[in-house]
């Protein structure tokens, strides 16, 4: 028996992976899909249809399968709904048109700008296993209408729990917090941060770091002493450690971008302000997201592991040019690098595999350090994931688009091969340099696990 399913996701890009990873399981035998629509709504109030179609609805409604999908696309374009698809599926199997009007009303209200929405129409051969599989991309997900069976759903119910939850902000007591005084940017911190902090209703004190693995080690220490929260004021490499030392200790982590690229502030859309980002524990209510880490032995990244063209570029770059350049320097430096194919042996959750590319990545985050840019659209920080990429062309970053109809071009083109696992060895021969989160860590091969939900960050 069919099912139709309709999701709401709080992320543009979300439902465009939900349908990538249902593609998957069709081809694993999980499910059987008779029609699918991705519907995305532009910040302008635009709605779209994606997937490989570039369409306002209005021109898709048309010429979308009037089977029984289609007919809601042309509704929720606010095309005549009498007369289409007259007898489809939808009307016939799922509800009369009296609900399908109330219930078109209520998708348009559903999804807002800058959401995403998924609607299937298909059965599953075991659908208690194909909902434990989809789990990690429920996160924050509503179901705007569905026919499953209600013991199902019930058990979905910690699956769509939104990743971004909020503390009591007048219960903070203790607060540390963490300076990096060599990172990237130099500029004063202790004026405007105490301009923020002294009015705030917690009190809080300061560690410095002196060398790398310094800033895990204070985070750790004062998760352990009972902070209620801990600042970490620099680059990428410092707010990685100490969100290494609070992983799976429940401290939320507050973000101050000191560093050349702050990449994860990016990711999360914090301001690469002082005073803005040090304001965000101030709010009686503060939202806090939980975000997976990954794991390579002992060390662990927010960000991603890379091998290959970047990380040689990366650990040629000099502490000086940073500071002199900022982010330019590491595109000079990669301008001088050769350009050189590696060969990579992969084992992706189990699975063997042999491919060549100039470098490759194992991501947590599909952040590039450019707001608005990602690496690729699909990859979400909050998963439960890791995304193996092995870029073939660097043609491939002039490609780079806020959609999801540019990944497919991509991969299309063998301009890139993505992967989504939970453990990934990557092997190379001869060895290559590994980097993590913008530090060299050592060289090839690697082991990378995924650490769902690890870490709680505070966001705006």
């Amino acid at each position: 028996m069919s099912h139709l399913t309709a999701i709401a996701f709080q992320d543009k890009h979300q439902a465009g992976r939900v349908l990538d990873s249902l593609r998957q399981f069709e081809k694993d035998k999980l499910v059987e899909l008779d029609e699918v629509v991705v519907l995305v709504r532009d910040e302008d109030g635009t709605l779209r249809r994606m997937h490989g179609l570039d369409e306002t609805l209005p021109q898709v409604g048309s010429a979308a399968t009037g089977v029984g999908l289609g007919l809601l696309v042309g509704a929720l374009a606010s095309l005549p709904i009498v007369g289409m698809a007259a007898g489809g599926l939808l009307v016939n199997r799922f509800m009369s048109r009296k609900q399908l009007a109330r219930r078109v009303r209520q998708f348009n209200d559903a999804i807002e700008p800058g959401m995403s929405a998924l609607f299937v129409v298909g059965k599953a051969a075991n659908a208690e296993e194909l909902l434990s599989q989809l789990q990690p991309f429920l996160v924050g997900a509503t179901f705007l209408q569905t026919n499953l069976p209600d013991e199902l759903l019930s058990n979905l119910s910690e699956s769509v729990q939104t990743p971004v939850t909020t503390l009591d902000g007048t219960a903070l007591k203790r607060v540390k917090v963490i300076i990096n005084p060599a990172s990237g940017v130099e500029r004063p911190i202790l004026r405007p941060l105490n301009r923020i902090l002294k009015e705030a209703p917690f009190t809080w004190d300061i560690a410095l770091t002196h060398r790398s693995g310094d800033a895990q080690r204070l985070a750790a220490h004062a998760a352990l002493d009972g902070y209620d929260a801990v600042i970490i004021y620099g680059g990428d490499g410092a707010v990685m450690e100490a969100a290494s030392g609070l992983t799976g200790t429940g401290v939320p982590l507050a973000i101050i971008p000191g560093g050349t690229g702050n990449v994860m502030s990016i990711e999360l859309g914090i301001e690469n302000n002082i005073e803005t980002a040090a304001a965000l524990l101030t709010r009686d209510e503060i939202p806090v997201r939980d975000i997976d880490m990954g794991e390579v032995g002992e060390q662990r990244f927010a960000l991603r592991v890379a091998t290959g063209y970047e990380a040689r570029y990366v650990k040629e770059t000099t502490r000086e040019s940073k500071e002199r350049l900022g982010k330019l320097a590491y595109a000079l430096t990669a301008i001088k690098q050769d350009l050189e194919l590696v060969r990579y042996q992969l084992v992706i959750d189990g699975e063997a595999v042999e491919t060549e590319g100039y470098t490759c990545m194992v991501a947590n985050s599909g952040n590039i350090g450019i707001a608005g840019l990602p690496l690729l659209s699909r990859i979400s920080i909050s998963d439960g994931l890791l995304d193996l990429v092995i870029v073939q062309n660097l043609n491939y970053l002039s490609l780079l688009r806020h959609n999801v109809s540019a990944d497919e071009a991509a991969e299309r083109n063998k301009m890139v091969r993505h992967w989504q696992a939970r453990e990934i060895t990557v092997t190379t021969e001869p060895t290559e340099t590994l980097i993590g989160d913008g530090e060299v860590w050592g060289e090839t091969p690697f082991t990378a696990k995924v650490l769902p939900g690890a870490v709680r960050v505070i966001v705006p």
